[in-house]
């Protein structure tokens, strides 16, 4: 999803920057008639805008069909993961051989956390970059139907909110992995008190 994300800012660049060109020749040679009828790029950048909603949408159904896995997963791993350190602290000095097993089943659980964590916080990112794309995109020497295209479209942007979350509890992206790290430092303190 961040691929298609990223795809369509380019597309809106580009056709903003055709629009912009398009411009240009008119300023240029008054003798291009045919450049002048309707706007090409008002179009393109609705269809874009069209796309970007049904991605959203697209992720907002993953986001429902998959919220309480992750969460469960999330909370599963955590757990898991808080466990191997303290019994890797437990037998440090005892079993060499446990110790190699146990690190690499919290390397495992960590690669999981911070793939998912990444992999939705790109999601995020990709997402996020089309309104400022847009804003700097309106400052720009466009016609007029093309500026009130992107005007709208900034205006839909509004009240999109594109992020991952565990099944509403809390947002996952790369956040996530600091909170939790701290939280696995903070549990193993007290545990070992014990």
């Amino acid at each position: 999803m961040a691929k298609r994300f990223k795809l369509i800012n380019v597309r809106i660049r580009v056709a903003v920057i055709s629009e912009r060109l398009r411009q240009s020749i008119l300023r240029q040679d008054t003798h291009n008639v045919h450049l002048r009828h309707g706007c090409s790029s008002c179009k393109e950048v609705k269809t874009l805008m069209s796309a970007y909603h049904l991605l959203c949408d697209a992720m907002n159904q993953a986001n429902a069909f998959y919220g309480n896995l992750l969460l469960a997963s999330i909370f599963f791993t955590f757990i898991d993961i808080t466990e191997s350190i303290y019994f890797l602290l437990l037998f440090f000095h005892k079993e060499e051989n446990a110790l190699f097993h146990i690190g690499a089943f919290i390397f495992s659980d960590a690669s999981f956390l911070v793939l998912v964590a990444l992999s939705s916080s790109g999601v995020s990112e990709a997402a996020g970059e089309t309104a400022p794309l847009i804003r700097k995109q309106i400052n720009m020497e466009l016609s007029s139907d093309l500026r009130e295209q992107l005007k709208s479209s900034l205006l839909q942007l509004l009240n999109k909110r594109v992020e991952f979350s565990a099944a509403g509890f809390f947002q996952i992206n790369k956040q996530t992995i600091t909170s939790m790290a701290a939280a696995v430092t903070t549990y193993l303190v007290i545990m070992i008190q014990f």
